[in-house]
C-alpha cells in the first residue's frame, strides 16, 4: 500500500491530551522568572486557547505593553525548547 501521507500534525492542546496543568504552569513559572507573582490557576486556565498576549494582560495588568512582549517571548522560548516538547 502506497504512503498517503508525509507529516501528521496533531493539536494537543486539549485535543488528545489535557495540556491545561502544563499551560498555567508555564504561564505561572514564565510569570516568576520575570519577578512577577503568579496568576490563580483558574484564572490562566479559562485564556487557554486566546492569543498569548491577551493572556499575560489579563493575568498580569499591572506589566506595561514592553514587560508583556518581554513575558511572551520567555513563555515561546520555554514551549519551543527541546526539553519542554520531549
Amino acid at each position: 500500500m502506497p504512503r498517503r501521507f508525509d507529516l501528521a500534525i496533531f493539536d494537543l492542546d486539549g485535543t488528545l491530551v489535557d495540556s491545561e496543568d502544563i499551560l498555567v504552569g508555564l504561564v505561572n513559572s514564565t510569570l516568576t522568572a520575570a519577578g512577577w507573582p503568579q496568576a490563580p490557576p483558574r484564572a490562566v486556565a479559562q485564556l487557554i486557547g486566546l492569543p498569548l498576549e491577551e493572556v499575560f494582560r489579563s493575568v498580569a495588568p499591572h506589566v506595561a505593553a514592553d514587560g508583556i512582549a518581554a513575558l511572551c517571548s520567555e513563555y515561546r522560548a520555554c514551549a519551543d525548547a527541546a526539553e519542554f516538547v520531549a
